[in-house]
């Protein structure tokens, strides 16, 4: 008798044909479906389509908290960030891959990691994941965070899933010279007062304390390079507005 071509089954073992049809429903998937449930980088700018990764429907909206001021990053200051994103497909499963200009990260939360200075998923468990972030050296300008989000439907293909991208960009928080302590020595320390400026068009310029005592300042005092003041009545010294018996 002549052989038959093809695959053998043996439809007297159920166990080994129940096998093979797993077998050939996981060879009929699309090994990229599997290639990244446990993270992904170099693809924060890009996203998560194409390739028969994540299929091309880019409606998730990615967030990032921050928790920085308006007013900017202080440099050195460690800050904790939560990813997440908004829309797409329903469901409890999802992926990302955060990025940064400058900086560090560090203590990734439940279900994230840290590659190659980049954040990302360690499983496809979750939609919310967590990272601190150490701002960089003073001088460093702006940074650019990048983010792309990835909500899968869990059916191991690329068709359902959605995905999205978006970017930040945080400066770099204006340094403002602090103001100096006011040394009030003396049996009055503590005694400061308020003051109005009298006759600055004619003779000498004068300010008058609300204690009644009054200052008298030599001419020129208010050029650059002019004489010190003259003294009247008591030491008396005129800082920010305000002045102190000494």
């Amino acid at each position: 008798m002549g052989s038959k071509a093809g695959m053998y089954v043996d439809n007297g073992n159920p166990r080994k044909l129940a096998l093979l049809i797993l077998l050939l429903l996981v060879l009929a998937v699309p090994q990229e479906a599997f290639a990244y449930s446990s993270g992904k980088t170099g693809s924060s700018s890009t996203g998560c389509g194409g390739g028969s990764c994540h299929g091309s429907t880019n409606t998730v909206t990615p967030t990032l908290s921050t928790g920085i001021p308006s007013s900017g990053y202080t440099p050195g200051t460690v800050y904790s960030l939560t990813i997440g994103g908004t829309g797409g497909v329903s469901g409890s499963n999802g992926g990302f891959n955060l990025d940064a200009n400058s900086g560090t990260f560090s203590n990734a939360g439940t279900n994230a990691q840290i590659v190659s200075d980049e954040v990302t998923h360690s499983n496809s468990n979750s939609r919310s994941w967590t990272v601190d972030w150490t701002a960089p050296a003073s001088g460093s300008g702006d940074i650019t965070f990048l983010l792309a989000v990835n909500f899968v439907n869990g059916n191991g293909g690329s068709s359902g899933d959605s995905w999205g991208t978006d970017s930040w960009t945080i400066s770099e928080a204006t340094s403002s010279t602090p103001s100096l302590p006011f040394n009030q020595p003396g049996s009055q320390r503590g005694s400061v007062f308020t003051h109005s400026v009298l006759e600055m068009n004619s003779g000498s310029p004068a300010i008058v304390l609300n204690n009644g005592t009054r200052v008298t300042f030599g001419s020129g005092n208010l050029s650059v390079g002019g004489s010190s003041p003259v003294y009247t009545d008591d030491d008396i010294v005129s800082l920010a507005g305000a002045c102190a018996v000494l």
